[in-house]
């Protein structure tokens, strides 16, 4: 399953913690906050493969990735930061359900 799901990030640059987190929850019995970590440090690695294949096929637009980095670093630490210290395990389970639902639903939206 964690194969599948780098093979579609890779593929589509999904946020691989869509799929990475509900597989360690329901797979491997992790919590919420396990699954989040684990997947942040997976996604490291997709992320990193998926974009030096970009790079080597000349689809990187600095001009545009660049202004983007700034504020992703920043409101990755703040989501983290947030994620850690501030809500509570259940609240987040319920919050990323939430987000999921509408995923789903724009996904599905989008394709009829």
């Amino acid at each position: 399953m964690l194969f599948a799901s780098g093979v579609v990030f890779g593929l589509l640059g999904v946020g691989g913690g869509i799929l990475y987190v509900p597989i360690l929850m329901f797979t491997l019995g992790l919590d919420v906050k396990q699954s989040i970590a684990n997947s942040s440090f997976m996604v490291l690695f997709s992320s990193l493969v998926s974009f030096g294949s970009h790079v080597a096929h000349g689809d990187l637009n600095l001009s545009t990735a660049l202004p983007l980095a700034v504020p992703a670093l920043f409101m990755g630490y703040l989501g983290a930061y947030l994620m850690v210290e501030k809500i509570p395990k259940e609240t987040l389970k319920k919050a990323f359900a939430v987000f999921l639902f509408f995923v789903a639903l724009s996904m599905a939206m989008k394709s009829f």
